[in-house]
């Protein structure tokens, strides 16, 4: 506000679009006193003055005031400021692939069937399929055969539900494709905690009586593989009343059924989760990580010494102060840390490791298929189908 009662005009407002007020009229520039003018000032001169000196001020209030030159020396002298830390990159989860439409044939090498084309090998394989002319099998779509690198046949077809029937069906087709050729059936094992003891997994009945309780979980009683105690050695303790069962299924959705709905046995209810394999050790180099096959190392080394032989020609094994018992004199060493005692060695450091890192890989995983949906019904049309007369010696392939 200006002395004379004038809103002032700042150049910021032109950010605004305001214009400037109206400069005052005066009919006259004589110097006669004003009430709102201060003595010795004209109405019109000393106000634009006192205008200008104001903006001016206003205008050096608002620029910078540049920096002395020894803030620069000191800036150029110091080390250039590291960059801002990237923000950390987020990985995308992988898409998890549904293999339950898939199969995995055992063929023999030797009839060469693996040499052929894909196109004759698919050819082949619907060829064997159509051969056990049956009414369920016809028109089944195979969407394309592969050879995987350890030699044996993938086949894939249009659903789960086809490779379900051809899985049932596997002892009438899949001779036909070539000589000793057989299915490769996974097995998926489970242990069902606090079974009473009173129960015989041994018994051929043992498979039977789980299927009767539990009909809405198992398709048929062929996919149960085999029961059996997960400590034999602990059942056989008079004050134990239940122990842990473990079960082994050749159907990745029916185990998943089992985890997911429980099992009935012995009356009880039971929620059984997946068996937790041991990490993978070889038996010929006693290394973690591969198996017997897939080792590199040329000669193998025992267990118990570390010696480049086998446990058969280990001279401890012969050396005994009593009979049946081993030398008390031998001193057992471990192949991977080096320690008094077997590389199985419950004990074992590196053994413990291993183990944790297994529990580790397998911590969350609580369903075999992670594309598992338990609300979906898994026994449309699932019952099994049987054939009139028993697989009969199936005849020789096609010749090539």
């Amino acid at each position: 506000m200006s002395q004379s009662g004038t809103p002032r005009w700042h150049p910021k407002d032109m950010k605004t679009g305001s214009p400037p007020p109206p400069r005052p009229q005066s009919t006259s520039q004589t110097t006669s006193p004003n009430p709102q003018t201060p003595p010795g000032h004209s109405t019109l001169g000393g106000d634009s003055a006192h205008v200008q000196t104001d903006l001016l001020a206003e205008v050096k209030s608002t620029v910078p005031a540049a920096p002395p030159a020894r803030i620069f020396a000191s800036a150029a002298s110091q080390p250039p400021s590291a960059p801002p830390p990237a923000a950390p990159s987020v990985q995308k989860a992988k898409p998890q692939l549904n293999k339950s439409s898939e199969l995995t044939v055992i063929v023999d090498r030797d009839s060469g069937i693996l040499a052929l084309p894909l196109a004759r090998i698919k050819a082949r394989v619907k060829a064997a399929i159509a051969a056990t002319d049956t009414e369920k099998l016809r028109g089944i779509l195979l969407r394309g055969v592969n050879v995987l690198p350890s030699g044996r046949l993938l086949i894939a077809v249009d659903s789960s539900k086809t490779a379900k029937l051809l899985k049932q069906s596997a002892a009438h087709w899949v001779p036909r494709i070539t000589k000793n050729s057989s299915l490769v059936v996974p097995h998926c094992q489970i242990v069902v905690n606090s079974i009473p003891t009173t129960l015989d997994p041994s018994s051929p009945s043992a498979a039977a009586q789980l299927y009767a309780h539990n009909r809405s979980v198992f398709s048929n009683p062929s996919v149960i593989v085999s029961m059996q105690w997960l400590n034999p050695k602990a059942v056989h303790d008079p004050k134990k009343k239940v122990s842990s069962l473990l079960v082994t299924i050749s159907d990745v959705s029916t185990a998943d059924q089992c985890i997911y709905q429980g099992l009935a046995v012995e009356s009880t209810i039971c929620y059984p989760h997946r068996y937790e394999e041991p990490p993978t050790v070889c038996y010929n180099c006693q290394q973690y990580g591969h198996t017997q096959h897939q080792c590199r190392q040329p000669s193998p080394i025992y267990a118990r010494c570390t010696g480049p032989h086998c446990s058969s020609s280990c001279p401890t094994s012969s050396t005994k102060c009593a009979p049946g018992k081993r030398c008390e004199h031998f001193s057992p060493r471990c192949a991977n840390c080096q320690g008094k005692h077997p590389s199985f060695h419950k004990e074992c450091p590196v053994r413990v490791a291993q183990c944790e890192l297994q529990r580790e890989r397998l911590r969350g995983r609580i369903f075999f298929d992670p594309c598992f949906d338990p609300f979906a019904n898994h026994h449309d049309d699932d019952a099994p189908f049987f054939f009139e007369s028993t697989p009969s010696q199936a005849p020789p392939p096609a010749s090539q």
